[in-house]
């Protein structure tokens, strides 16, 4: 199957998946953060050998316009299984871990710091301590509501079964505040918003994986 990228067709092509414009094969990663900001494709972070090792602190972009890969600063540290967001301007990647199988430590070396890069700036920075994470975990769902930037759910060792916590940092304020938890905690899944509200569905239901879970959840916004 041919390369495509949105430049080739800015409408899309009706029930019919294409392949895009490959990474470089250097670069190449699961578990990464991704977000599109001005045309481009972002991908942050990520990890080179599944859950075992070679976690990655790099930042590469995407232009679908000239189908072009570039290396960009790295990040100020390495983390898998998270999202990245983007919120007027900036890059945030909140949440994940360095999944460590080889040390026995895939679930415990999860990520409070919130690492932010400025686009008009071209540069990474850290927020301060008092703006972590609050419930450290990873492979959360991230959203943006706004100039929120909402946490719902993941994994980590605190406890068996997946965190439902869901948790909003407001990029004005800044200041992290606890929403209405899930019904069911769950991680590896999606969130999206819809007039007015936020819908979950399926995912893991503990740590690790199984059970799966069928359920749709949703949570309206004032």
């Amino acid at each position: 199957m041919p390369n495509f990228s949105l430049a080739d067709n800015p409408t899309g092509t009706i029930n019919t998946w294409s392949t895009g414009d490959p990474i470089p094969p250097a670069r190449r990663r699961g578990g990464a953060g991704v977000a599109v900001h001005d045309g481009k494709l972002y991908l942050t972070a990520g990890i080179m050998n599944g859950h075992t090792d070679g976690w990655v602190n790099w930042f590469d972009s995407h232009n679908f316009a000239t189908k072009r890969w570039t290396e960009l600063p790295d990040a100020p540290r390495a983390r898998d299984h998270f999202e990245a967001a983007v919120v007027d301007g900036k890059l945030y990647a909140i949440g994940g871990r360095r999944s460590s199988f080889v040390t026995n430590q895939t679930f415990e070396l999860t990520i409070a710091e919130v690492d932010v890069f400025d686009f008009a700036r071209n540069k990474w920075s850290t927020l301060p301590s008092k703006d972590n994470l609050p419930t450290q975990r990873a492979w959360a769902g991230i959203v943006v509501v706004g100039r929120d930037i909402i946490v719902v759910g993941g994994e980590s060792m605190a406890h068996l079964q997946d965190h439902w916590e869901v948790e909003a940092f407001n990029t004005a304020s800044p200041k992290w505040q606890q929403l209405p938890h899930l019904s069911e905690g769950r991680h590896g899944t999606g969130t999206v918003p819809i007039d007015g509200s936020l819908y979950t569905c399926a995912g893991a239901g503990n740590r690790g994986g199984s059970p799966l879970v069928t359920s749709l959840e949703r949570l309206r916004l004032p």
